[in-house]
Order: structure tokens, then sequence, then C-alpha cells
């Protein structure tokens, strides 16, 4: 029975934890607890249990939201008022510092977790990406080619002879990164 408590007490500490201080990624506890969380992946080491949130239902973190600013995920409205730490991100906030769809924040104090920050829909297809707050669409670049074959000259219609190239290409955006839509053809046009 007194195992049973203690393992009981190291719950409630750790669903404390989460709820009410600055988010945490992981919580590490000493022993081999078992946990009530749901939705949570368990990592044993000797003497821990470390518990990582999955996708949904979890409180996001500054930096967390600087990441996916970067990734193109969200729009920054003020990327200088978000300060690069671990605490969590409030309502109000990120009402401020991201263009989101505020219908889904909660509005009862809480604090949102992932699903609850929606970007807005502004900037939609494959080709399309958010960049520095900006809706960017993906241009076409040629990086490779090499010569697959040569037609010889057929007199009298055509005394020249056709070159025939396969051309790479894909699209990428101002960030360098690019889409993943590349292809080959074989072209007479030659891009370089």
């Amino acid at each position: 029975m007194i195992r049973t408590e203690f393992i009981y007490m190291k719950k409630i500490s750790i669903l404390i934890i989460c709820l009410f201080t600055s988010c945490l990624s992981f919580a590490q506890l000493p022993g081999g607890a078992v946990s009530l969380l749901k939705d949570v992946y368990i990592y044993s080491t000797t003497n821990s249990l470390l518990y990582r949130l999955t996708t949904n239902n979890y409180l996001v973190t500054h930096n967390e939201i600087r990441q996916k600013i970067s990734q193109g995920y969200f729009t920054a409205l003020n990327l200088n008022a978000i300060p690069a730490d671990n605490n969590c991100i409030t309502a109000t906030n990120a009402k401020l510092w991201i263009s989101i769809d505020a219908t889904k924040l909660p509005t009862n104090g809480r604090l949102p977790v992932w699903q609850e920050l929606v970007p807005k829909a502004s900037c939609t297809g494959d080709l399309q990406k958010m960049i520095n707050g900006v809706c960017e669409t993906a241009v076409w670049r040629c990086y490779d080619q090499e010569l697959d074959h040569v037609d010889p000259p057929s007199p009298p219609n055509r005394p020249f002879s056709l070159y025939w190239y396969r051309v790479y290409s894909d699209y990428v955006w101002s960030d360098g990164t690019r889409a993943y839509r590349s292809t080959m053809e074989v072209t007479m046009d030659a891009c370089f």
C-alpha cells in the first residue's frame, strides 16, 4: 500500500508540473513509477522515466513557436516579442504574436494546447509557403542537365542534328528550401 501511494503522489506531481508551471517537454521522475498520463511515450533508463507528450494535447513553448515560424508553419506578427525560452505560450500572447484562428483558442484562461494553435489559412497550395510573414510561390529551377542523345541530320528536310537533353528541375523558395516536385524530362531545350 505504501508503494501505491508513493506512485500516486509522483503522478500528481508530474500533472501539476505540466499544468501550472512553465512547459516541460520531458518530465523526469526518479525510480520506476508508472504513469497514468494519457497519450505519452515512455522511455526507461536505469533510474528514471521520461514522459514525452505526443503531437496533440501538450502545451507549447515559446521556442517551439519560434521553430514553427522558421519552418513556415506559423506567420509571425511580432517575432521580436516572442521570448527565446521554454515557457508556455498563453492564448493572449498567441493572438498578439502569431497569425492564428483565434476562435480555436481557449477562453477560460487555460493555456492553449498544440491543436488549438491553428494557423490562418492564407497561403495554400503545394508550391506556396509562408516565409518571413509573406506568402511566396516557389519558382522553377533547372539544377542539372546532360546530353541524352543526338539525332543525326536527315537531308533534305533537316540538314542539322537535333540535340536531346535530360533536364532535371524542381521548385524552390527564397529561403532555399525546395518543394517536393522534382522532375526529369527529355527535351531539346537545354537549361544552361
